[in-house]
């Protein structure tokens, strides 16, 4: 989801190819994820998961990542965490942070209605709404939500926040530019959720 959410809102080579899978990936990811942490044996939603997999890789090779990968790649290689788990960790962070960008909230309220339609019903389209699905999500799915439920120290922040800052290749994309007391406290906030 989060490689279908970046593409979405990449500041840069954002298209309508990456639009259309995007939007698609997510229709499919959101309305299987549960099925399949349920029923492992779900076959239809195991298929719609990869093929929404699919949908979001191909979406974000046409329009890159962002700063969700940029924080999530230092928490994945210095403390040994999946990389789809450390994305989570970060997601409603920054969904929070890009609200101040002006295009990236409109982005996020074309999005929350796909990701989250029911809850989108009953309280809108505002990023905060999404932010909010993203953490109960994985509280349903019981996966961590804290960076120190991954072994992450609060000593360890400001050297998360040094290595993120080098991933150049990424943070550049994220429609509101991320400076290093950012990154410090977007970690800060993943750490005291």
């Amino acid at each position: 989801m989060v490689h279908a959410i970046e593409a979405y809102t990449s500041k840069f080579q954002k298209n309508m190819l990456s639009d259309t899978l995007a939007r698609e990936a997510l229709k499919l990811l959101s309305q299987n994820i549960r099925r399949v942490v349920e029923d492992g044996n779900d076959r239809d939603a195991r298929m719609s998961m990869l093929l929404g997999s699919l949908l979001a890789g191909m979406a974000f090779t046409n329009s890159p990542c962002a700063a969700v990968h940029a924080l999530a790649y230092p928490i994945g290689s210095h403390f040994h965490v999946p990389h789809g788990l450390s994305n989570s960790l970060m997601l409603p962070h920054v969904l929070r942070f890009n609200r101040e960008h002006a295009a990236a909230a409109e982005m996020y309220k074309e999005l929350t209605p796909l990701v989250f339609p029911t809850l989108s019903a009953v309280q809108g389209t505002d990023v905060n709404v999404m932010a909010d699905g993203f953490y109960q999500l994985a509280l349903d799915l019981q996966i961590p939500t804290r960076l120190p439920e991954v072994g992450i120290q609060s000593k360890d922040l400001h050297l998360l926040a040094t290595q993120a800052m080098k991933v150049d290749r990424l943070m550049p994309n994220n429609p509101r530019e991320v400076k290093f007391e950012d990154a410090l406290e977007l970690y800060s906030q993943a750490y005291n959720c």
